[in-house]
């Protein structure tokens, strides 16, 4: 089974109106490729660094195959340039990492302990470089 994988954008909106065509039909050229959307919201509280300005939005997918199709398909390219004319984004893709690589002890019932987390990195470092 592949890992789903997430589209990360934060977005300032320039031009209201000149977006809104893109965000009219945006969702339905994500949910034909197995996508949804997560969350959408902002301004970001910035706990660690600095946050990003604007708008976060995050779609998942059901995979990396899925949410690179999305991206290149010409239904999603032919809104995407009202979106960069409207706007400034940062986009990210990241892939979920095989949660079958972290050890057994750092699951749902190990996430209140604390002291267990240098060995459930070192295990993560060292289970699969490729998936990091």
């Amino acid at each position: 089974m592949s890992a789903p994988a997430c589209f990360i954008f934060h977005t300032t909106i320039h031009d209201r109106e000149a977006i809104a065509p893109y965000l009219a039909s945006a969702m339905a050229t994500v949910t034909a490729f197995g996508g949804r959307r997560l969350l959408m919201g902002g301004p970001a509280t910035a706990v660690e660094g600095q946050a990003p300005e604007g708008l976060t939005v995050i779609l998942e997918f059901p995979n990396k195959a899925a949410a690179e199709a999305w991206y290149a398909s010409p239904v999603y390219q032919a809104i995407l340039g009202i979106r960069l004319g409207s706007s400034t984004s940062n986009a990210y893709l990241v892939e979920a990492i095989d949660q079958s690589i972290i050890r057994p002890a750092w699951n749902e019932d190990r996430q209140d302990d604390a002291s267990g987390t240098e060995a459930w990195s070192a295990d993560l470092i060292q289970s699969d470089r490729t998936a990091l």
